[in-house]
């Protein structure tokens, strides 16, 4: 366990997206998840900046899906789809073939999640799992209560989950549903950094860091991951011991 603490989110996004241009100098072809979200955004920004500098090459890399709204389509406004692609996928040279979301329209969603976990298990896995914090806890849709065995899947969303993410959304939508990947993914990553910002997310980072390791609060089990990175400004790890 790594904990990482910056004075400012410009900073802490900034080492944390220095850290991905070296695993892409050391293994051009490195696999990836990166989330959605306000947490990532200053960090895919200087991704991006790097790029048209000619400082990070991402056309070998690949790139899987963390989550998703089910029943928001790809180009709608709120979905990690369309986030994604406008911050960072759609500014850089990623190849297409090489990025993997799951079809959050496709009417069969078990489908769609053993689509994913294949296309995870046909590149050995993650060399590095990106994830924000919730403010209940979870890890991409792995919500409160869940698994820590299962791969993707579809769960419910916790009211909190629910209430926090219409800030995505120009007018309020239902947001019954998610599609995510599962703890088994992250816990089998090769490395893993969790970023998390503000003092409004002081109390969950105690919690997760220092907390005992419960469903109650999924992020709290990457303190079983032996290659975790944790980032935070100095407010969201205002509280840790």
């Amino acid at each position: 366990m790594k904990i990482h603490v910056y004075e400012t989110y410009e900073e802490m996004s900034r080492n944390a997206a220095e850290e991905i241009i070296r695993l892409l100098e050391n293994k051009p072809n490195s696999v990836l998840c990166i989330p959605g979200g306000d947490t990532p955004k200053v960090m895919l920004g200087f991704l991006v900046e790097a790029y048209k500098h000619g400082r990070v090459d991402f056309s070998q890399a690949v790139f899987i899906g963390l989550d998703d709204w089910v029943g928001i389509g790809p180009e709608d406004e709120g979905s990690c789809q369309q986030f994604l692609n406008s911050n960072f996928f759609h500014q850089v040279n990623a190849k297409k073939e090489n990025i993997h979301f799951f079809d959050t329209m496709n009417e069969n969603l078990q489908d769609e999640c053993q689509k994913q976990d294949e296309i995870v298990k046909k590149y050995s896995g993650f060399d590095l799992m990106i994830l924000g914090i919730g403010m209940n806890g979870h890890l991409g849709f792995n919500e409160p209560g869940v698994d820590f065995s299962l791969n993707s899947h579809v769960i419910d969303l916790d009211e909190t989950t629910q209430s926090v993410g219409q800030k995505y959304f120009s007018k309020k939508r239902v947001l019954k549903h998610g599609i995510t990947l599962g703890v088994n993914h992250l816990l089998n990553s090769r490395m893993v950094f969790l970023l998390a910002n503000g003092v409004k997310k002081a109390e969950i980072v105690k919690a997760a860091v220092e907390g005992p390791v419960t469903n109650a609060n999924p992020a709290s089990v990457l303190q079983q991951h032996e290659n975790i990175h944790y980032y935070f400004d100095k407010e969201a790890a205002s509280l840790l011991g």
